[in-house]
């Protein structure tokens, strides 16, 4: 599909939606791949700070359809992500622990600040113009 290392991917795994962005380094935009599926890995668990089983198990299916990409692309440098949902989860790390098992990326969880500055920090590489005061919402 790809040649081997021309490719860089980022995995956003939020509360919502699993995001998947393939990019070629010596020109990331736009990616020359790019995906966005519903796991809502929050649902029935996120008021008791909880993920629960049947979300991990749409997590897991999601993760394992977007490795069976990356192998095709074969990244120098696949970064993932987990963002609020994790976060705030009780059994995060036994989430993270079972997310990462079989996959050849590990998953950090990142707090607000850094999100909201990854987040920004997208926007702007984007090529967005942005000369005046502007909200981002994500």
């Amino acid at each position: 599909m790809a040649e081997s290392g021309k490719y860089a991917a980022a995995l956003d795994l939020g509360t919502n939606t699993f995001n998947l962005v393939i990019s070629r380094i010596d020109r990331p935009f736009p990616p020359v791949y790019r995906a966005e599926k519903g796991v809502f890995i929050g649902k029935g668990g996120l008021k008791q700070g909880v993920i629960l089983p049947p979300a991990v198990g749409r997590a897991k299916k999601v993760l394992s359809e977007y490795a069976r990409i990356l192998d095709g692309y074969k990244p120098v440098k696949t970064v993932a992500v987990a963002t609020e949902a994790v976060r705030n989860a009780g059994n995060r790390h036994e989430i993270l622990e079972i997310l990462e098992k079989g996959h050849d990326f590990s998953i950090r969880e990142i707090g607000g600040e850094t999100e909201a500055r990854l987040i920004r920090g997208g926007v702007i590489a984007s090529g967005l113009p942005i000369r005046e005061m502007r909200m981002i919402m994500d």
